[in-house]
C-alpha cells in the first residue's frame, strides 16, 4: 500500500543519514589517526564513543545490519540494504557480512 511505500522510503532516508553519519565519524578518527579502524566485530568499526554514541542500527535489525567492511588502512567499505530500488550487489560488504542483500554503499573519500 501507499502507506507502506512511504514507511519504506523512510526507513531507507535513515540509513542513507546513518552512514553518513558513520562515514564523517569514521573520516575524523583517520584524520586523527592516520588510518580508519579496524573491525571490531562483525560489521562493526571500532571506534570509540568518543567518534559516534550511540552508533547507528538498521530500522529493521531483525532484518539486516549496516556492514563496515575495513580494506586497508585508507579503504573501507559501509553498506546496507535499501527496501526500495537497487538490486543486491555482492561486491558490498564482498564477505557476505550483511544479513541481508547489500545495495547501497559508501566508500572512503
Amino acid at each position: 500500500s501507499g502507506y507502506q511505500a512511504i514507511t519504506r522510503s523512510g526507513r531507507d532516508a535513515l540509513r542513507k543519514s546513518d552512514l553518513e553519519q558513520i562515514r564523517s565519524a569514521l573520516e575524523i578518527y583517520k584524520s586523527e589517526n592516520g588510518r580508519y579502524p579496524l573491525a571490531q566485530a562483525t560489521c562493526v568499526p571500532a571506534l570509540p564513543t568518543s567518534y559516534i554514541n550511540p552508533y547507528p542500527a538498521d530500522p529493521r535489525p531483525t532484518s539486516s545490519q549496516y556492514c563496515y567492511v575495513w580494506k586497508s588502512n585508507l579503504t573501507y567499505q559501509l553498506c546496507a540494504h535499501l527496501e526500495n530500488g537497487l538490486t543486491a550487489d555482492s561486491s558490498c560488504g564482498s564477505q557476505n557480512l550483511c544479513t541481508a542483500s547489500c545495495n547501497y554503499q559508501v566508500v572512503n573519500p
